[in-house]
């Protein structure tokens, strides 16, 4: 039987597999905020590192901003083109234990590599070509296909920029902005 998607497309779902398996949660939903009526002490919003006004310079067009979930440990913003109804940027902020998450994002990577490899033949990198970008936090690595990655002490930013103009181009600029205002 064929398959229903191309090769990037199982790569992808492998990969959002490793990761779940290996206890990551792109929902941004964590179980670890503070009981209802009591503000948690570390609740930060992602929509703090960036502006709606900011995003404009980078997308092109107006932006709705829409913040996602918050816990103690974590929160997600989404920036919408206003004109294109477009998920301009997706970013979730790991507030807490940001080192620990890169690492299952490395380990789910060469889990995912080594099936590729196995099943497909093909290399992960030939696909996905993820990027180390070098002088960005303490790691960072830039993809076009899964979301980019900036770890900085023991916060971890992902961000879904797939929908950005010249996405690779900003993808810099961008994260310096975020990374100055943690």
């Amino acid at each position: 039987m064929p398959h229903r998607f191309g090769v990037r497309g199982r790569v992808a779902l492998v990969l959002a597999m490793l990761v779940s398996a290996c206890g990551g949660d792109d929902s941004g939903e964590t179980n670890d905020a503070a009981p209802k009526g009591t503000p948690a002490a570390s609740a930060r919003s992602a929509c703090d590192l960036v502006t709606a006004e900011e995003m404009v310079a980078f997308s092109g067009e107006p932006i709705d901003v829409k913040p996602g979930r918050t816990s103690a440990s974590s929160s997600k913003c989404e920036y919408w083109g206003r004109t294109s109804g477009t998920p301009r940027l997706s970013l979730t902020a790991t507030w807490t234990g940001g080192r620990e998450q890169w690492e299952t994002w490395a380990s789910a990577r060469g889990m995912a590599e080594d099936l590729m490899r196995k099943n497909e033949g093909v290399s992960l990198d030939s696909i996905v070509a993820p990027g180390p970008v070098p002088g960005l936090g303490d790691a960072a690595i830039y993809s076009e296909l899964v979301p980019a990655l900036v770890l900085k002490d023991d916060v971890l930013l992902e961000m879904h920029v797939f929908y950005l103009p010249d996405a690779k181009a900003q993808f810099r600029g961008l994260a310096e902005l975020m990374l100055g205002r943690l």
